[in-house]
């Protein structure tokens, strides 16, 4: 998990002195953290496997550099790509 990775304040630390946190209180809310991360990694992962089956629909090629354009996109920015994707192609909504 890259978040894990980055620096955590001082705040949800309840090791340090003088912590704000009850201990119980930030490590709930590092679970909360850890689960909240791979539910939308997965979610986002899910849609961006339905968006790859519309561009081949759409005639984009593997690999070609707008397929990953919107690919990205679609990891990113989730849900909202493929309305996105509608109008640009010219199926308004």
């Amino acid at each position: 998990m890259a978040l894990s990775a980055a620096p955590v304040p001082a705040m949800f630390r309840p090791d340090n002195f003088g912590s704000p946190l009850p201990e119980n209180v930030a490590t709930a809310g590092r679970w909360i953290q850890a689960g909240l991360f791979y539910f939308l990694f997965g979610a986002h992962a899910v849609e961006t496997v339905m968006f790859m089956k519309r561009l081949k629909e759409h005639g984009v090629g593997f690999m070609s550099a707008a397929w990953w354009k919107w690919v990205g996109t679609c990891f990113v920015g989730g849900q909202f790509c493929f309305k996105h994707f509608d109008r640009v192609v010219g199926k308004q909504l």
